[in-house]
Parts: structure tokens; C-alpha cells; sequence
């Protein structure tokens, strides 16, 4: 007699069986999605061949912040051309809340049309010379949008690319006793660290210290730029245009007519030469954003920020950057009509004349001063012939030339006498006295 099982029971039996092989089926899903956030790079709204991914455990994830950040702007090289974007501005994301050590995975691939670029404009010759026209350049800043940022590195700072290190800028030591050296934070060349073939891989591998008593936060980008020189800048600035000769002189009408000047003055004494290289000026800039009327050469400028780079102005010590450099066409054409000389006399109404400093027949006095700045007040004292003179000390007479529309035309003065008394080194020249005006 054989045995059946009831028919509600086997109905029953593969109800469980299909429950159990769902779930199989949904643990499996799961287990699939978490591995993919642990280990999925692919980025939103980015390229196919930009990833990024978080190597740490997503359970200990600290204030998740924004992959992309469009909006924040770094500041710009002068001395570089953006070509290519590798990877976006993004987010160093502190990813491990139970450690300060933090560790951020980047990947990019090149084209064709990048790795050729980078090849092609490469100059290589062994032991003497690797130069990279067009480099892979990695910055690093502060997450900020209020302002353009500069390169600033996150605390303790290490970079690999491919597994080798980048070398960064060495520490400056600190002036401050017991205070550790300050690493300069700059643009990073990884270009031989790179894999420079299409479609192939690298990754960026970047580690720092994350501060949980602050909220600094940092952003990666990576790009392909062109490497430019300082006769390129120059070629540039000149393409520019020249300020025109009027703009100049309304500034020269209007810093001699000031009439709420503690200091009245009528003329103003500027020198010719660039104060960085103590030679003639052959293309005199200056900065919109500066005061003064003294500029310095553009040439001089440029080759000196290209061996490195200030962006400071030599005459008053304040930011210079490039992009607010002009050449001045008024300089330009004293410099171009006065060909001799070293310093010019700007007076009230906007016109220049040359000026020849009188000759010192004492040792050890005062030199003509050659000084980048704005130079004033040429003032010669008149002693009338009835006025007597001191017979303690004898008074000394000098003689100054001063070249105007070509006609050489001579001023004495006399300066004040020094009593016997007082010790030291003889009176300086002529009554010539120098203010310099801010």
C-alpha cells in the first residue's frame, strides 16, 4: 500500500522552497550593492575614465561631502595654459571617523589625443635634461568659494601616483623657536610618474591628517597645461595694448594738484632706471592696482617671477599679479625721446623734463639716489646777496642742470652751513631735497 502525501502538504513544502530561493536571491543583491560601494569608483556627471573611490569601511563614514565642487575656483598661473581636465575639482572626503589618518583613491585615463600632447612635447636628454612642455599637473586647496584659492596642503600630506611617491616641495624652517618647518604648498608635476599610453590606468593615491577639531576641508583637481615662458607672458602683455600717454599725465595732474596734501609740492622727481635690475628701463609697467607712477621693466619682471614666482611689485612691496600689469606708453615715450639721461622732472601741467644731477666734489656724500619710487620736490635755496652768512662755517654752492625742449639751463643754490660744533662727516650738496611720496 503505498503512502501519498497529502496534496496541501506538498503545495505548502514548495511555497517554502520559493520563499527560501527568494531570499537567497535578495541577500545576494544585497551583498552585491554593498560591495559596490565599497569598491565602485565611477563618479557621477563625470567622464567615463573619471573614478574615484573611498578605500575605507563605509560604516565609519564621517560628514559626507559633495564628490564635485564646480563652483570653487583655483587661483591662475600665469605661467601655465589650461588644456585638459583629468579630474574635476573634487573632494578630499575624510573617510574614516575612528582614525585621523585619511586616505582618498583617484583614476583617470588619457586619450589618444592627451598622451600624444605629452609625448610630442617632451625634451629628454639623459642626465642632463627632462623637460615637459605639457605636464599632468596635480593642485590641491582649501574648499572655498568665497574667493579664488591658492595651493594649500592638507596636514601631512603624502601623494602617490601608480604606487610612487611625489615629491613635495621641501620645508621651510620657521624664524619661531620649537615651531616645525612650513612646507610651501604649489602645483605638482607628475608627468614621469604618469603612464603615458591611451586607455591605460593611473591612480592617485593621496593621504593626510584630518583634524576633528576643525572643519578644513580639501579639493583635488588634475589637469593637462601647457608650460609657458616669460617671453611668451611678454608677448601677451604687449598684445594688451599700450596705456595711452593721456592716462599718465591726468595722474600726474592730479597727484601734483591735490589740494588736501600735507605736503605741497610742485614737481616730481622719477628715476629711469628699473628697480630690480638698476639698468634703463626698456619697457616700463606697472600695476593697476599700485599708487605710484615709477615703473620697472617688464622683461626684468617676468624672467624673474618665471625663476620664481612672487607676484610681488618691486616699488611698494604690495601684490603685482600679471593680469593687472599694463605698459605705460607715457614712460615709453620719455624713454624713447630722452635717451641719455637716468631721471626726469614731471611738473604740475602733465610735462616732463630731463633732469642731470649736479656733480658731488665731497667724498662720501650722498649719491644720486636711484631708488624705485616717487622722488619730490626739487627745491633749491636762494640766499639774497644782502642776507649775511655765518662766518662759523663757510657756505657751499652747487650747480644743477636741468634739460628742457633741448636747451641745457644752469640753477645755483646754496645750502645752509653747518655750525663747527657739530662733528662728523661734511654738509651734503645742494639744496636738492627729496620727498617720497606713497
Amino acid at each position: 500500500m503505498s503512502h501519498q502525501m497529502p496534496f496541501y502538504t506538498s503545495q505548502r513544502l514548495q511555497q517554502q522552497q520559493q520563499q527560501q530561493k527568494q531570499m537567497q536571491q535578495q541577500a545576494a543583491v544585497l551583498a552585491m550593492q554593498n560591495q559596490q560601494q565599497q569598491n565602485h569608483m565611477y563618479q557621477p556627471g563625470a567622464p567615463p575614465h573619471y573614478y574615484m573611490r573611498p578605500p575605507t569601511n563605509p560604516a565609519v563614514l564621517g560628514p559626507k561631502l559633495p564628490d564635485r565642487h564646480p563652483l570653487i575656483k583655483y587661483k591662475v598661473l600665469p605661467f601655465f595654459d589650461i588644456k585638459h581636465e583629468l579630474i574635476g575639482v573634487s573632494s578630499l572626503q575624510p573617510t574614516n571617523t575612528s582614525s585621523r589618518n585619511q586616505e582618498v583613491s583617484f583614476q583617470f585615463k588619457l586619450t589618444n589625443q592627451q598622451a600624444a600632447e605629452l609625448g610630442e612635447n617632451r625634451e629628454i636628454i639623459p642626465g642632463v635634461k627632462n623637460d615637459w612642455h605639457y605636464q599632468i599637473q596635480l593642485r590641491i586647496a582649501a574648499l572655498n568659494t568665497s574667493t579664488e584659492q591658492d595651493d594649500h596642503y592638507p596636514p601631512n600630506l603624502g601623494i602617490k601616483v601608480n604606487q610612487r611617491a611625489v615629491q613635495l616641495p621641501n620645508p621651510i624652517p620657521s624664524r619661531v623657536q620649537n615651531k616645525e618647518p612650513i612646507r610651501p604648498s604649489r602645483p605638482l608635476n607628475i608627468s614621469p610618474l604618469c603612464k603615458i599610453c591611451p586607455f591605460v590606468m593611473n591612480i592617485i593615491t593621496v593621504n593626510w591628517t584630518y583634524e576633528f577639531n576643525n572643519n578644513d576641508f580639501y579639493v583635488i583637481k588634475v589637469e593637462i597645461v601647457k608650460k609657458l615662458t616669460s617671453s611668451d607672458l611678454l608677448d601677451r602683455l604687449k598684445s594688451k595694448g599700450i596705456k595711452p600717454v593721456e592716462y599718465t599725465t591726468k595722474i600726474i595732474r592730479d597727484k601734483l594738484n591735490e589740494t588736501d596734501c600735507e605736503i605741497a609740492t610742485d614737481t616730481l622727481q622719477v628715476n629711469l632706471a628699473c628697480p630690480l635690475s638698476r639698468t634703463r628701463m626698456t619697457i616700463p609697467c606697472r600695476a593697476s592696482t599700485c599708487t605710484h607712477l615709477q615703473c620697472f621693466d617688464a622683461i626684468t619682471y617676468l624672467q624673474m617671477n618665471e625663476k620664481k614666482q612672487t607676484w610681488v611689485c618691486p616699488v611698494c612691496n604690495q601684490s603685482c599679479q600679471y593680469g593687472s600689469l599694463f605698459i605705460d606708453g607715457y614712460f615709453l615715450q620719455v624713454l624713447e625721446s630722452y635717451k641719455d639721461g637716468s631721471e626726469i622732472i614731471l611738473t604740475k601741467d602733465g610735462s616732463w623734463t630731463g633732469y642731470v644731477p649736479p656733480k658731488d666734489e665731497h667724498k662720501g656724500s650722498k649719491s644720486a639716489n636711484a631708488a624705485a619710487a616717487d622722488v619730490a620736490d626739487l627745491s633749491i635755496v636762494c640766499l639774497d646777496d644782502d642776507d649775511p652768512v655765518p662766518s662759523t662755517a663757510a657756505a657751499t654752492t652747487k650747480t644743477a642742470s636741468v634739460i628742457k625742449n633741448g636747451a641745457e639751463v644752469k640753477t645755483s643754490g646754496i645750502s645752509i652751513p653747518i655750525p663747527p660744533a657739530a662733528a662728523g662727516p661734511p654738509p651734503p650738496p645742494p639744496g636738492i631735497e627729496e620727498i617720497f611720496l606713497g
